[in-house]
Protein backbone atom coordinates (compact mmCIF):
# COMPACT_ATOMS: atom_id res chain seq x y z
CA UNK A 1 0.00 0.00 0.00
CA UNK A 2 1.12 3.54 -0.68
CA UNK A 3 0.77 6.07 2.77
CA UNK A 4 -1.82 8.84 1.54
CA UNK A 5 -0.56 11.76 -0.17
CA UNK A 6 -0.32 13.99 2.94
CA UNK A 7 1.28 17.58 3.34
CA UNK A 8 4.89 16.94 4.09
CA UNK A 9 4.82 18.68 7.28
CA UNK A 10 7.52 17.50 10.08
CA UNK A 11 7.49 19.82 12.76
CA UNK A 12 4.18 20.22 13.70
CA UNK A 13 4.40 18.62 17.38
CA UNK A 14 5.24 19.10 20.53
CA UNK A 15 8.74 20.64 21.34
CA UNK A 16 11.58 18.24 22.58
CA UNK A 17 13.68 19.43 26.10
CA UNK A 18 17.00 17.76 25.19
CA UNK A 19 18.73 18.72 28.37
CA UNK A 20 19.57 15.84 30.81
CA UNK A 21 19.30 13.10 28.40
CA UNK A 22 16.08 11.04 27.33
CA UNK A 23 13.61 11.64 29.57
CA UNK A 24 13.23 8.35 31.98
CA UNK A 25 9.95 6.97 32.59
CA UNK A 26 10.99 5.16 36.54
CA UNK A 27 7.60 4.24 37.75
CA UNK A 28 8.01 3.58 41.75
CA UNK A 29 8.84 -0.01 42.67
CA UNK A 30 11.99 -2.55 41.95
CA UNK A 31 10.31 -3.02 38.74
CA UNK A 32 10.23 0.51 37.39
CA UNK A 33 7.12 1.28 35.16
CA UNK A 34 5.86 -2.44 34.62
CA UNK A 35 2.93 -1.79 37.41
CA UNK A 36 1.52 1.31 35.83
CA UNK A 37 2.10 -0.24 32.06
CA UNK A 38 0.46 -3.31 32.86
CA UNK A 39 -2.34 -2.34 35.24
CA UNK A 40 -3.32 0.27 31.86
CA UNK A 41 -0.96 -0.84 29.03
CA UNK A 42 -2.39 1.50 26.47
CA UNK A 43 -3.16 4.47 28.50
CA UNK A 44 0.13 4.40 29.70
CA UNK A 45 1.82 5.22 27.02
CA UNK A 46 -0.41 7.64 25.70
CA UNK A 47 0.44 9.16 29.18
CA UNK A 48 4.31 9.36 29.23
CA UNK A 49 3.90 10.32 25.27
CA UNK A 50 1.60 13.45 26.14
CA UNK A 51 3.86 14.39 29.24
CA UNK A 52 7.22 13.27 27.74
CA UNK A 53 6.97 13.74 24.33
CA UNK A 54 8.29 12.72 21.42
CA UNK A 55 11.43 10.37 22.51
CA UNK A 56 11.19 9.12 26.27
CA UNK A 57 12.92 5.88 28.17
CA UNK A 58 11.03 3.00 30.15
CA UNK A 59 12.54 1.41 32.69
CA UNK A 60 10.90 -2.29 33.39
CA UNK A 61 13.34 -3.95 36.43
CA UNK A 62 16.99 -3.74 35.16
CA UNK A 63 15.85 -2.90 31.33
CA UNK A 64 15.20 0.33 30.04
CA UNK A 65 13.99 1.26 26.02
CA UNK A 66 14.15 4.62 24.64
CA UNK A 67 10.49 5.16 22.80
CA UNK A 68 10.32 6.80 19.68
CA UNK A 69 6.67 8.20 20.43
CA UNK A 70 5.97 10.45 17.50
CA UNK A 71 6.53 10.70 13.59
CA UNK A 72 9.33 13.23 13.82
CA UNK A 73 11.25 10.86 15.53
CA UNK A 74 9.98 8.15 13.97
CA UNK A 75 11.48 9.15 10.98
CA UNK A 76 14.64 9.97 12.16
CA UNK A 77 15.53 6.82 13.62
CA UNK A 78 13.75 4.38 10.72
CA UNK A 79 14.84 6.64 7.63
CA UNK A 80 17.55 9.03 8.29
CA UNK A 81 19.61 7.09 11.38
CA UNK A 82 18.54 3.79 9.54
CA UNK A 83 22.39 3.00 9.99
CA UNK A 84 22.63 3.55 13.25
CA UNK A 85 19.50 2.16 14.68
CA UNK A 86 19.84 -1.42 12.98
CA UNK A 87 17.94 -4.58 13.07
CA UNK A 88 20.43 -6.83 15.75
CA UNK A 89 21.58 -7.10 19.60
CA UNK A 90 18.74 -8.68 22.61
CA UNK A 91 15.73 -7.43 20.69
CA UNK A 92 16.71 -9.48 17.69
CA UNK A 93 18.18 -12.53 19.11
CA UNK A 94 15.02 -13.09 20.52
CA UNK A 95 13.51 -13.55 16.76
CA UNK A 96 15.98 -15.89 16.00
CA UNK A 97 14.20 -18.96 16.66
CA UNK A 98 11.87 -18.15 14.70
CA UNK A 99 13.13 -16.02 11.86
CA UNK A 100 16.95 -17.45 12.07
CA UNK A 101 19.83 -14.75 12.09
CA UNK A 102 19.40 -13.71 8.21
CA UNK A 103 16.14 -13.45 6.82
CA UNK A 104 14.48 -10.67 5.72
CA UNK A 105 12.44 -9.99 8.91
CA UNK A 106 15.56 -10.43 10.93
CA UNK A 107 18.82 -8.96 8.53
CA UNK A 108 21.04 -6.21 7.44
CA UNK A 109 23.48 -5.66 4.78
CA UNK A 110 24.06 -7.26 1.69
CA UNK A 111 22.36 -10.41 2.78
CA UNK A 112 18.83 -8.80 3.20
CA UNK A 113 19.42 -6.75 0.33
CA UNK A 114 19.90 -9.76 -1.73
CA UNK A 115 16.79 -11.13 -0.37
CA UNK A 116 14.33 -8.56 -0.58
CA UNK A 117 15.55 -7.85 -3.95
CA UNK A 118 14.94 -11.27 -5.32
CA UNK A 119 11.25 -10.99 -3.19
CA UNK A 120 10.16 -7.50 -4.40
CA UNK A 121 8.64 -8.10 -7.59
CA UNK A 122 6.62 -10.93 -6.38
CA UNK A 123 4.70 -8.63 -4.32
CA UNK A 124 4.67 -5.24 -5.69
CA UNK A 125 0.79 -4.43 -6.64
CA UNK A 126 0.75 -5.30 -10.04
CA UNK A 127 2.29 -8.78 -9.09
CA UNK A 128 -0.06 -9.17 -6.28
CA UNK A 129 -3.32 -7.73 -8.47
CA UNK A 130 -2.15 -10.95 -10.64
CA UNK A 131 -2.60 -13.47 -7.14
CA UNK A 132 -6.17 -12.03 -6.85
CA UNK A 133 -7.62 -15.44 -8.00
CA UNK A 134 -5.37 -17.26 -5.63
CA UNK A 135 -6.91 -15.05 -2.49
CA UNK A 136 -10.43 -14.97 -3.13
CA UNK A 137 -10.32 -18.80 -3.12
CA UNK A 138 -8.58 -19.11 0.08
CA UNK A 139 -11.09 -15.91 1.38
CA UNK A 140 -14.10 -18.20 -0.13
CA UNK A 141 -12.92 -21.07 1.54
CA UNK A 142 -12.70 -19.72 5.02
CA UNK A 143 -15.61 -17.59 4.96
CA UNK A 144 -17.51 -21.26 4.13
CA UNK A 145 -17.01 -22.16 7.72
CA UNK A 146 -18.84 -19.33 9.16
CA UNK A 147 -22.42 -19.96 11.29
CA UNK A 148 -24.91 -17.97 12.98
CA UNK A 149 -24.19 -16.95 16.02
CA UNK A 150 -21.55 -15.68 18.80
CA UNK A 151 -18.47 -15.45 16.34
CA UNK A 152 -15.15 -14.47 18.18
CA UNK A 153 -13.67 -12.81 14.85
CA UNK A 154 -10.16 -12.28 15.89
CA UNK A 155 -9.74 -15.75 15.46
CA UNK A 156 -11.15 -15.60 12.62
CA UNK A 157 -9.46 -13.32 11.23
CA UNK A 158 -6.47 -14.75 12.16
CA UNK A 159 -7.72 -17.72 9.87
CA UNK A 160 -8.15 -15.44 6.94
CA UNK A 161 -5.18 -14.37 6.82
CA UNK A 162 -2.66 -17.35 7.80
CA UNK A 163 -5.01 -19.33 5.04
CA UNK A 164 -4.15 -16.32 2.58
CA UNK A 165 -0.58 -16.26 3.66
CA UNK A 166 -0.29 -19.95 2.85
CA UNK A 167 -1.37 -19.83 -0.53
CA UNK A 168 0.55 -17.58 -1.22
CA UNK A 169 4.16 -18.66 -0.08
CA UNK A 170 3.00 -22.55 -1.06
CA UNK A 171 0.64 -22.36 -2.93
CA UNK A 172 -1.98 -25.40 -2.95
CA UNK A 173 0.57 -27.93 -1.73
CA UNK A 174 -0.17 -27.07 2.15
CA UNK A 175 -3.15 -29.14 3.24
CA UNK A 176 -5.89 -28.56 6.00
CA UNK A 177 -4.15 -30.32 8.31
CA UNK A 178 -0.78 -29.26 7.82
CA UNK A 179 -2.59 -25.69 7.86
CA UNK A 180 -3.90 -25.99 11.15
CA UNK A 181 -0.57 -27.17 12.71
CA UNK A 182 1.91 -24.90 10.78
CA UNK A 183 -0.61 -21.78 11.28
CA UNK A 184 -0.95 -22.54 15.50
CA UNK A 185 3.07 -22.90 15.91
CA UNK A 186 3.82 -19.62 14.09
CA UNK A 187 1.14 -17.96 15.75
CA UNK A 188 2.78 -19.09 19.32
CA UNK A 189 6.10 -18.42 18.19
CA UNK A 190 5.19 -14.78 17.28
CA UNK A 191 3.80 -14.30 20.81
CA UNK A 192 6.93 -15.46 22.52
CA UNK A 193 9.07 -12.93 20.86
CA UNK A 194 8.01 -10.15 23.17
CA UNK A 195 8.59 -12.65 26.14
CA UNK A 196 12.08 -13.19 24.66
CA UNK A 197 12.99 -9.50 24.49
CA UNK A 198 12.52 -8.85 28.40
CA UNK A 199 14.37 -12.51 29.39
CA UNK A 200 17.06 -11.16 27.45
CA UNK A 201 18.01 -8.33 30.29
CA UNK A 202 17.50 -11.21 32.87
CA UNK A 203 19.63 -13.10 34.65
CA UNK A 204 19.63 -17.01 33.23
CA UNK A 205 18.90 -18.57 35.86
CA UNK A 206 15.46 -16.37 36.26
CA UNK A 207 13.21 -19.21 34.62
CA UNK A 208 10.72 -18.34 31.35
CA UNK A 209 7.56 -20.17 30.80
CA UNK A 210 6.63 -21.77 27.71
CA UNK A 211 10.13 -23.14 26.78
CA UNK A 212 9.02 -26.45 26.19
CA UNK A 213 6.41 -25.57 24.06
CA UNK A 214 8.41 -23.23 22.39
CA UNK A 215 11.07 -26.00 20.87
CA UNK A 216 7.80 -28.24 20.05
CA UNK A 217 6.23 -25.37 18.14
CA UNK A 218 9.23 -24.61 16.19
CA UNK A 219 10.03 -28.41 15.41
CA UNK A 220 6.69 -28.79 13.85
CA UNK A 221 7.69 -25.58 11.73
CA UNK A 222 11.05 -27.40 11.29
CA UNK A 223 9.76 -30.85 10.16
CA UNK A 224 6.89 -29.59 7.84
CA UNK A 225 9.16 -26.90 5.67
CA UNK A 226 11.98 -29.43 5.33
CA UNK A 227 9.47 -32.03 4.11
CA UNK A 228 7.67 -29.41 1.63
CA UNK A 229 11.54 -29.01 0.12
CA UNK A 230 12.19 -32.32 -0.21
CA UNK A 231 8.89 -33.21 -2.00
CA UNK A 232 9.07 -29.94 -4.65
CA UNK A 233 13.21 -30.99 -4.97
CA UNK A 234 12.01 -34.56 -5.90
CA UNK A 235 9.34 -33.87 -8.63
CA UNK A 236 11.43 -31.17 -10.26
CA UNK A 237 8.43 -28.60 -9.99
CA UNK A 238 9.50 -25.86 -8.05
CA UNK A 239 5.73 -23.94 -8.53
CA UNK A 240 4.73 -20.39 -9.25
CA UNK A 241 4.17 -19.42 -5.79
CA UNK A 242 6.81 -17.42 -3.11
CA UNK A 243 7.88 -20.87 -1.69
CA UNK A 244 9.10 -21.97 -5.54
CA UNK A 245 10.93 -18.72 -5.62
CA UNK A 246 13.13 -19.54 -2.92
CA UNK A 247 14.27 -22.90 -4.03
CA UNK A 248 15.20 -21.29 -7.50
CA UNK A 249 17.69 -19.32 -5.32
CA UNK A 250 19.54 -22.16 -4.24
CA UNK A 251 22.82 -23.05 -5.88
CA UNK A 252 24.23 -26.49 -4.88
CA UNK A 253 27.07 -26.17 -7.02
CA UNK A 254 28.63 -22.37 -5.79
CA UNK A 255 27.46 -23.12 -2.56
CA UNK A 256 26.44 -19.64 -3.07
CA UNK A 257 22.54 -19.83 -2.77
CA UNK A 258 20.37 -20.43 -0.51
CA UNK A 259 20.82 -22.96 2.00
CA UNK A 260 17.34 -25.28 3.30
CA UNK A 261 17.64 -23.71 6.50
CA UNK A 262 17.82 -20.24 4.65
CA UNK A 263 14.38 -21.34 3.02
CA UNK A 264 12.80 -22.04 5.85
CA UNK A 265 13.46 -18.61 7.83
CA UNK A 266 12.02 -16.97 4.13
CA UNK A 267 9.27 -18.87 3.87
CA UNK A 268 8.58 -18.05 8.07
CA UNK A 269 9.33 -15.10 7.34
CA UNK A 270 6.93 -14.13 4.04
CA UNK A 271 4.27 -16.08 6.13
CA UNK A 272 4.40 -13.28 8.92
CA UNK A 273 4.57 -10.28 6.50
CA UNK A 274 1.36 -11.55 5.23
CA UNK A 275 -0.46 -12.37 8.07
CA UNK A 276 -0.11 -10.42 11.35
CA UNK A 277 -1.19 -7.19 10.17
CA UNK A 278 -3.77 -7.86 8.08
CA UNK A 279 -5.57 -10.11 10.87
CA UNK A 280 -5.53 -7.52 12.98
CA UNK A 281 -6.89 -4.85 11.14
CA UNK A 282 -9.78 -6.85 9.73
CA UNK A 283 -10.84 -7.86 13.11
CA UNK A 284 -10.81 -4.51 14.62
CA UNK A 285 -12.71 -3.42 11.38
CA UNK A 286 -15.37 -5.98 11.67
CA UNK A 287 -15.70 -4.58 15.42
CA UNK A 288 -16.57 -0.80 14.40
CA UNK A 289 -18.35 -2.25 11.70
CA UNK A 290 -20.65 -3.69 14.20
CA UNK A 291 -21.41 -0.40 16.51
CA UNK A 292 -22.00 1.62 13.40
CA UNK A 293 -25.04 0.85 11.64
CA UNK A 294 -24.77 3.21 8.39
CA UNK A 295 -20.67 2.84 8.06
CA UNK A 296 -21.74 -0.68 7.63
CA UNK A 297 -23.98 -0.22 5.57
CA UNK A 298 -21.89 2.17 3.07
CA UNK A 299 -19.30 -0.96 2.91
CA UNK A 300 -22.36 -2.88 2.29
CA UNK A 301 -24.07 -0.88 -0.92
CA UNK A 302 -20.02 -0.65 -2.29
CA UNK A 303 -19.54 -4.47 -2.21
CA UNK A 304 -22.64 -4.79 -3.65
CA UNK A 305 -22.00 -2.60 -6.21
CA UNK A 306 -18.35 -3.79 -7.45
CA UNK A 307 -18.29 -7.34 -6.01
CA UNK A 308 -20.21 -9.97 -8.79
CA UNK A 309 -20.66 -13.40 -6.52
CA UNK A 310 -17.48 -15.17 -7.09
CA UNK A 311 -15.43 -12.96 -8.55
CA UNK A 312 -12.45 -11.70 -7.12
CA UNK A 313 -11.50 -7.80 -7.08
CA UNK A 314 -7.69 -7.25 -8.61
CA UNK A 315 -7.99 -3.63 -7.94
CA UNK A 316 -9.15 -2.46 -3.71
CA UNK A 317 -8.93 1.13 -4.80
CA UNK A 318 -12.61 -0.14 -6.60
CA UNK A 319 -14.12 -0.07 -2.57
CA UNK A 320 -13.07 2.96 -1.70
CA UNK A 321 -14.97 3.06 1.26
CA UNK A 322 -14.00 -0.47 2.77
CA UNK A 323 -10.07 0.66 2.04
CA UNK A 324 -10.65 3.96 4.14
CA UNK A 325 -12.30 1.02 7.38
CA UNK A 326 -9.43 -1.07 6.49
CA UNK A 327 -6.58 1.80 6.91
CA UNK A 328 -7.97 3.69 9.89
CA UNK A 329 -8.36 0.57 11.36
CA UNK A 330 -4.76 -0.11 10.98
CA UNK A 331 -4.21 3.88 12.55
CA UNK A 332 -5.88 3.26 15.44
CA UNK A 333 -4.91 -0.72 16.15
CA UNK A 334 -1.73 -1.41 14.18
CA UNK A 335 -0.78 -4.79 14.62
CA UNK A 336 2.84 -3.90 15.14
CA UNK A 337 2.66 -1.92 18.60
CA UNK A 338 6.91 -2.29 18.64
CA UNK A 339 9.75 -1.84 15.77
CA UNK A 340 13.17 -2.43 17.95
CA UNK A 341 16.23 -1.80 16.90
CA UNK A 342 19.46 -1.44 18.30
CA UNK A 343 21.88 0.93 18.33
CA UNK A 344 25.05 0.00 16.61
CA UNK A 345 27.07 2.90 17.27
CA UNK A 346 26.59 6.22 19.79
CA UNK A 347 24.02 8.38 17.69
CA UNK A 348 21.22 11.13 18.28
CA UNK A 349 17.41 10.76 18.71
CA UNK A 350 15.65 14.28 17.91
CA UNK A 351 18.57 15.56 19.86
CA UNK A 352 18.98 13.63 22.45
CA UNK A 353 22.26 11.12 22.64
CA UNK A 354 21.74 7.81 22.34
CA UNK A 355 24.67 5.35 23.74
CA UNK A 356 25.40 2.39 21.53
CA UNK A 357 24.08 -0.76 22.55
CA UNK A 358 20.55 1.24 23.38
CA UNK A 359 17.37 -0.92 22.60
CA UNK A 360 15.27 1.52 21.41
CA UNK A 361 11.67 0.84 20.21
CA UNK A 362 9.56 3.22 17.80
CA UNK A 363 5.68 2.83 18.52
CA UNK A 364 3.58 2.96 15.73
CA UNK A 365 0.69 2.64 18.28
CA UNK A 366 2.00 6.05 19.82
CA UNK A 367 2.66 7.78 16.20
CA UNK A 368 -0.81 6.85 15.51
CA UNK A 369 -2.63 8.47 18.26
CA UNK A 370 -0.26 11.43 18.51
CA UNK A 371 -2.59 14.22 19.13
CA UNK A 372 -0.16 16.92 17.39
CA UNK A 373 -0.78 14.63 14.18
CA UNK A 374 -4.19 13.72 13.91
CA UNK A 375 -7.62 15.19 14.26
CA UNK A 376 -9.18 13.35 17.93
CA UNK A 377 -7.14 10.33 17.77
CA UNK A 378 -9.39 7.97 19.95
CA UNK A 379 -12.20 8.14 17.78
CA UNK A 380 -12.37 5.77 14.27
CA UNK A 381 -13.00 7.98 11.58
CA UNK A 382 -12.16 6.51 8.27
CA UNK A 383 -12.48 9.97 6.88
CA UNK A 384 -9.23 10.53 7.97
CA UNK A 385 -7.71 9.14 4.42
CA UNK A 386 -10.80 10.09 2.20
CA UNK A 387 -9.01 12.45 -0.88
CA UNK A 388 -8.32 16.07 0.60
CA UNK A 389 -8.38 15.18 3.98
CA UNK A 390 -5.87 17.34 6.01
CA UNK A 391 -4.78 14.27 8.24
CA UNK A 392 -2.31 13.37 9.03
CA UNK A 393 -0.70 17.03 10.02
CA UNK A 394 2.85 14.86 9.57
CA UNK A 395 4.33 13.18 6.95
CA UNK A 396 5.52 10.17 8.36
CA UNK A 397 2.41 9.89 11.20
CA UNK A 398 1.02 7.34 9.46
CA UNK A 399 3.20 3.88 9.75
CA UNK A 400 0.87 0.67 9.73
CA UNK A 401 3.92 -1.44 7.61
CA UNK A 402 7.00 0.64 8.79
CA UNK A 403 8.78 3.22 7.20
CA UNK A 404 12.46 3.27 5.30
CA UNK A 405 14.05 0.44 3.36
CA UNK A 406 12.94 -2.23 5.69
CA UNK A 407 8.87 -1.26 5.09
CA UNK A 408 7.00 -4.44 5.38
CA UNK A 409 7.03 -6.15 1.69
CA UNK A 410 3.42 -8.30 1.62
CA UNK A 411 1.76 -4.46 2.27
CA UNK A 412 0.17 -4.49 -1.38
CA UNK A 413 -0.64 -8.07 -0.76
CA UNK A 414 -1.99 -7.09 2.93
CA UNK A 415 -4.89 -4.05 1.26
CA UNK A 416 -5.82 -6.24 -1.50
CA UNK A 417 -6.45 -9.02 1.53
CA UNK A 418 -8.02 -6.75 3.98
CA UNK A 419 -10.36 -5.08 1.97
CA UNK A 420 -12.03 -8.06 0.20
CA UNK A 421 -12.24 -9.45 2.96
CA UNK A 422 -14.34 -7.01 4.98
CA UNK A 423 -16.33 -6.41 1.66
CA UNK A 424 -17.43 -9.99 1.31
CA UNK A 425 -18.43 -11.03 4.84
CA UNK A 426 -20.45 -7.68 5.34
CA UNK A 427 -22.06 -9.22 1.56
CA UNK A 428 -23.60 -12.43 3.61
CA UNK A 429 -23.57 -11.49 7.23
CA UNK A 430 -25.46 -8.88 9.76
CA UNK A 431 -22.67 -7.84 12.40
CA UNK A 432 -23.82 -6.76 15.69
CA UNK A 433 -21.63 -6.26 19.16
CA UNK A 434 -22.88 -8.59 21.97
CA UNK A 435 -23.54 -6.77 25.57
CA UNK A 436 -20.59 -7.51 28.22
CA UNK A 437 -18.01 -8.76 25.64
CA UNK A 438 -16.38 -5.81 24.71
CA UNK A 439 -12.96 -6.74 23.35
CA UNK A 440 -9.63 -5.39 25.56
CA UNK A 441 -6.28 -4.58 23.86
CA UNK A 442 -3.65 -5.90 24.75
CA UNK A 443 0.29 -5.28 23.98
CA UNK A 444 2.24 -8.39 23.12
CA UNK A 445 4.57 -8.90 20.50
CA UNK A 446 2.09 -7.66 18.33
CA UNK A 447 -1.21 -5.95 19.08
CA UNK A 448 -3.63 -8.74 20.39
CA UNK A 449 -6.82 -8.90 22.98
CA UNK A 450 -7.54 -10.48 26.00
CA UNK A 451 -10.53 -13.07 25.31
CA UNK A 452 -10.99 -11.76 21.50
CA UNK A 453 -13.11 -10.01 19.33
CA UNK A 454 -16.60 -11.48 20.23
CA UNK A 455 -19.60 -10.23 17.49
CA UNK A 456 -22.81 -12.06 16.88
CA UNK A 457 -23.17 -12.92 13.04
CA UNK A 458 -26.63 -13.28 11.60
CA UNK A 459 -27.55 -14.32 8.35
CA UNK A 460 -28.12 -10.99 6.15
CA UNK A 461 -31.74 -10.55 5.32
Amino acid sequence: MSAPQTPAVLDNTKPLPRLGGVPRVRGNSPLGALGELMRDQFGALRRWQREYGGVFEIQIGPTSFVVAADANAASEMLIEHGSVFTREGPLYAAMEPLFGDNSMLSSEGPVWRSRRQAAQPQLRQRAVAAMADRVHGSLEQVLQELTPGACDVYRFSGRISMSVALSVVFGHSVVRQQFEELGAAVDYAVGRIALGWVASRLPRWVPMPGGRRLRRELAVIDDMLRSLVQTRVQSGEFGDDLFGMLLHMQDPDSGSGLSIADIRNESVALMVAGYETTANAIAWSLHELARDRSLLERVRAEADAHLDSGSPLANPKALACTRRVFMESMRMYPSGIWLPRNAAVKGELCGYPIAAGTPVLCSPYLVHHDPHAWTDPERFDPERFKEGSDQPRARHAYMPFGLGQHMCIGQHLAMLEGTLALARLVQRWDLAPIPGREPVMKISTTMSTKDGIWLQLSPRE
